[in-house]
């Protein structure tokens, strides 16, 4: 997924720790919803070129 939205894979566990990323949090690892990450793209389209 980091290579995808171009973003490192520190920025990606930041980003869903603050709630900027959809994700969900089982005990000590972040999971993300494929669907609710493809409503998250196309909201921000504009802002992320992919």
């Amino acid at each position: 997924m980091a290579e995808k939205l171009r973003l490192t894979p520190y920025t990606i566990r930041e980003w869903a720790r603050l709630g900027r990323l959809p994700s969900i949090r089982l005990t000590h690892r972040i999971r993300f919803d494929p669907k609710d990450l493809e409503k998250w793209l196309k909201e921000r389209r504009w802002l992320i070129d992919v």
